[in-house]
């Protein structure tokens, strides 16, 4: 086995991706005004980046497989394009024939295990193929191995194949969160790219994110999103999230979110690293907070939650993240039966700041994510539900 110290090529072309699903958002919303994101600098100490190559036999590398030593993340894997059995075989004739297969790039984990992120696909046919569960098909070079298993394949290519060189790319953990997300999103550049969220989903495993996704299947969520499964591109695990990160963080006397710069993709990934192995408790709680929450939502809004309304009263068909995260803010801090009382007023007060203050207006519709337009949205609706419900806080 060699190792080395490694550059990572920026332009490798991932081909291991998934279709495009609906949209369920607002699609005229901006996030960033115009020249704002420009203007916010990572800090040289956000930069650091490590990584080794290393040189595994296909053998080794199964076996490293089999031992949990290379995580193979099974939610990337479902929501993934699988390949078939021509594809794969295709796969196995090349490494027979001593063709180059492309690099393979892994995360290392806390544990040092090996999270693939680039290669699933490669890696999973090798790994079938040597359980047994296809027989070779296809081949235009090697036609006499049609219809053979690794268990019958002849001594000479059995042990080529064995011996076979994979390039591995480890990506170390002690690289940035924030920069080793950045390199994937960089590796991520086929026909069809990850979301951000299904990126999330592989790199940062642990106790929140499988609350995260087990939250995906609450009823009212569902109906909210007008979904009968979870989103196949992980759009509602990325609500979910947003909720915790903004909630946790909430500063309700000075009306912002600690920690929030302005770049919500980097606040949501800084949460997600941060807390990824919860206490058993902290998950209960977040898990009660998030389906209480929903509950009141629903309770008041029905499907039509997160939604502007017109001046005839009529909703929007999209959903609007600002209006998400002010509602679901504001409405954890009420009880039900409050809110219940008050539905009338709850519903005419976000009328109204949507569709005769202009200030309001432009918060939840140009540049979302800066903190002045988040600080001044909050302020505005919290103000409004105080008044509503006779809250002195506000």
């Amino acid at each position: 086995m060699s190792m080395e110290n490694f550059n990572i090529d920026l332009n490798i072309e991932n081909t291991e991706q998934k279709n495009n699903d609906f949209e369920i958002f607002e699609n005229n919303v901006v996030e960033y005004s115009e020249g704002y994101e420009d203007t916010i600098q990572i800090p040289k100490e956000l930069r650091k980046i490590r990584t080794q190559a290393y040189d595994k036999s296909v053998e080794d590398t199964v076996r490293m497989i089999d031992k949990g030593r290379i995580f193979l993340q099974p939610d990337f894997q479902r929501y993934s394009q699988v390949w078939d059995y021509k594809t794969a075989s295709q796969l196995i004739e090349s490494v027979l024939l001593n063709v180059p297969i492309p690099p393979i790039y892994v995360a290392e984990e806390d544990d040092g295990s090996w999270n693939i992120i680039d290669g699933l696909q490669r890696l999973t046919s090798f790994k079938n193929f040597y359980e047994g569960k296809f027989k070779l098909k296809g081949l235009d070079s090697l036609k006499e191995l049609n219809k053979q298993s690794y268990e019958s394949l002849n001594p000479n290519a059995k042990s080529i194949l064995d011996n076979g060189s994979l390039r591995i790319i480890l990506i170390t953990k002690e690289s940035h969160p924030e920069m080793k997300y950045d390199v994937f999103m960089r590796l991520n550049r086929g026909s069809v790219k990850l979301t951000e969220q299904e990126l999330r989903n592989c790199l940062y495993r642990g106790s929140l994110n499988d609350l995260i996704k087990d939250l995906r299947y609450n009823k009212k969520l569902l109906e909210i999103l007008n979904l009968t499964e979870p989103h196949k591109r992980m759009d509602d695990a990325e609500l979910i999230l947003r909720y915790f990160a903004l909630s946790e963080n909430f500063d309700k006397e000075g009306m912002s979110i600690s920690g929030y710069k302005g770049i919500m993709k980097t606040f949501l990934n800084t949460f997600m690293d941060k807390n990824k192995n919860m206490t058993e408790y902290q998950i209960n709680q977040l898990r009660e907070k998030f389906n209480d929450t929903i509950d009141k939502v629903y309770s008041i809004f029905g499907k039509n939650a997160f939604k502007r309304i017109e001046a005839n009263g009529e909703f929007y068909k999209w959903i609007n993240k600002a209006i998400y995260d002010f509602i679901m803010l504001s409405f954890e801090q009420y009880h039900i039966d409050e809110l219940i009382e008050h539905k009338e007023q709850i519903l005419n007060a976000l009328k109204t700041c949507v569709n005769e203050n202009k200030d309001f207006e432009d918060s939840i519709t140009v540049g979302t994510s800066e903190p002045r337009r988040m600080k001044y949205r909050l302020g505005g609706w919290m103000t409004k539900m105080g008044s509503i419900l006779n809250d002195s806080s506000y």
